[in-house]
């Protein structure tokens, strides 16, 4: 457990390959996106999960807010300029659910913490 959490905590090797993987499912085209949950919950578990690693190693929460947020924002502003046959648009229900997810991550990472020390 303890390889776990010096891993979140020292390093961001998984929080910028997190991050990057996110990226690469928001711009695919959609009939091309795997068989999961529908879009809102997936943007919500997403930015959930990239919350919680990058706070986990950055261990500011208003640092990791802005950096999230603003690359939620971006994400649906590449994809309302993808092409068409993409799919994709500009939806603020996705900004939405990419920040309930990001206090989500918060909450996870404020028990996690918790409980470590």
């Amino acid at each position: 457990m303890q390889k776990l959490v010096d891993f979140f905590y020292t390093k961001s090797y998984f929080s910028v390959f997190l991050t990057l993987f996110v990226a690469f499912l928001c711009f695919m085209p959609s009939e091309n996106l795997p068989e999961g949950p529908d879009d809102k919950t997936a943007h919500f578990l997403a930015f959930g999960a990239l919350s919680f690693s990058w706070l986990m190693y950055q261990k500011s929460y208003l640092k990791t807010f802005w950096m999230m947020a603003t690359f939620a924002v971006l994400i649906e502003i590449v994809q309302y300029l993808l092409p068409e046959h993409f799919h994709r648009s500009f939806d603020l229900w996705d900004i939405f659910a990419d920040v309930l997810g990001i206090f989500i991550g918060f909450v996870v990472g404020l028990v996690l913490n918790k409980l470590i020390k």
